[in-house]
């Protein structure tokens, strides 16, 4: 059976695996995978000789019956001995991977898909539940419960994985997301008048930056050449865009670098042409960031009263205090210890 695996493993080139059989090598319900007696030494034996050959092999979920409860592991790998014998390096990612409540377990598989983590869940109890053994629960479990009936429901969607276990209640009562080799730098050149479609690296509706949506991909036609962000509500994966534009007169149409670019790119500011002085600018910058300081200045230089309110650390809404003369006036912000400016018109 291991020479199988091992060949099977070996020549998978699909992008998920999850394995499942009976005898799960963690648990601490109605049977203990510490014990080595006839009652439970298949146990560790999978554990000890199996594992292994999963985890070189990329296994991603684990699946397993036996014991009559529900168990599910934190990201794992190496945990080949007893309960006792968890160390911390074992564990790959110490929360719940329950996303959106906190980030999504992350796997870089592309170069080498070998012990990069796999989740280990026993779900025997579909049909009836019981007691459980001395030691419960086992360290490698983030979740557990042994009166509850329920079942794992599985959603793949590219290289997104969602599990949840559903009660008989019809009530999630856990969940976790895998997500494999996100948050990525993309080049892409462009001729001037030319749109594009960005995509973020898995499949989620995310915010868009500079350009203030929420959604699934992103239409860009940039007049000049542009850097574009896209991440998480939580900030768990972040994608870059880099877009480079090329002038219809200049051939080839296809630069390979883009010029050095202002950090004012990494705020949005808008609309940036107002008509009253009761209109709301609302100025961004990326979650983790925080703007410190805000003046406007005219033309002058003249520094102009504002009313400031915050939003978010990274998000400010502000607005005239007084009417104001039309012409070009400048946001002066200090973000993380840089000063940026923005130039608003004032259409009055």
């Amino acid at each position: 059976m291991a020479i199988w695996l091992q060949n099977d493993l070996t020549a998978n080139t699909l992008p998920w695996v999850v394995a499942y059989w009976h005898h799960p090598p963690y648990t601490k319900g109605s049977h203990n995978s510490d014990n080595t007696n006839f009652l439970d030494g298949e146990l560790v034996d999978m554990r000890q000789n199996i594992l292994p050959i999963l985890e070189n092999g990329g296994v991603d979920l684990v699946l397993n019956g036996h014991s009559h409860c529900y168990e599910r592991s934190f990201l794992i790998d190496s945990h080949y001995g007893t309960s006792s014998q968890l160390n911390a390096s074992m564990i790959k990612n110490n929360t719940s991977g329950f996303y959106p409540a906190v980030c999504p377990y992350q796997k870089q598989t592309l170069i080498n898909k070998a012990h990069k983590g796999t989740v280990y869940s026993v779900v025997g109890c579909s049909g009836k539940t019981s007691g459980t053994s001395s030691g419960w629960p086992h360290p490698v479990f983030y979740s557990y419960n042994n009166t509850l009936l329920g079942s794992m429901l599985l959603e793949i969607n590219d290289n997104r994985l969602d599990a949840k276990f559903i009660t008989s209640t019809n009530t999630v009562y856990d969940g976790f997301t895998i997500v494999k080799n996100a948050g990525k730098k993309t080049t892409l050149n462009i001729c001037q008048g030319q749109n594009v479609t960005l995509k973020p690296s898995w499949p989620e509706s995310v915010y868009w930056f500079p350009i203030g949506t929420t959604q699934d991909s992103a239409v860009v036609n940039p007049a000049f050449s542009t850097i574009y962000y896209s991440y998480d509500p939580n900030s768990c994966i972040k994608d870059t865009f880099i877009v480079n534009v090329t002038p219809n007169n200049v051939p080839p149409c296809n630069i390979t670098s883009i010029p050095n670019y202002d950090p004012a790119s990494e705020v949005s500011v808008y609309p940036s042409v107002i008509k009253s002085k009761n209109e709301t600018i609302t100025i961004r910058t990326f979650p983790g960031q925080k703007i410190d300081l805000i003046k406007m200045l005219d033309a002058k230089g003249n520094v102009i009263e504002l009313n400031r309110n915050d939003i978010l650390q990274n998000e400010v809404a502000i607005f005239f205090k007084h009417e104001q003369s039309g012409g070009v006036y400048f946001l002066e912000i200090l973000i993380d210890n840089k000063i940026i400016h923005k130039k608003i018109i004032f259409n009055k």
